[in-house]
């Protein structure tokens, strides 16, 4: 199987599209086991929701380890995306320093 050539900047838009339309989509995205691993994927939990979602949806590790690889990927895939990591990363930073 070969892969086709993909448009980095459209395959970019898409995620980006697809994580906006999930962020702001009313629903409680942690509710159900599928949509959480779905907004996992696509927009990311922060550490702390991702414990308590795989004590919720027990997941065992290799599962979590594996929605982790997948939303590294996308992350890598879009600049928004490591944008927003980079802001929650320094504003957890600003919170922990006394």
């Amino acid at each position: 199987m070969s892969w086709p050539v993909v448009d980095k900047v459209i395959l970019a838009e898409a995620l980006t599209s697809l994580a906006a339309t999930i962020a702001f989509d009313v629903r409680d995205w942690s509710l159900s086991s599928r949509d959480a691993w779905i907004y996992g994927i696509a927009v990311g939990w922060d550490d702390d929701a991702l414990a308590e979602l795989t004590v919720k949806h027990e997941w065992p590790p290799g599962e979590v380890a594996r929605l982790r690889r997948y939303r590294e990927v996308v992350e890598k895939c879009t600049p928004e995306a490591k944008r927003r990591k980079q802001r929650r990363a320094l504003t957890k930073d600003r919170n922990d320093k006394p």
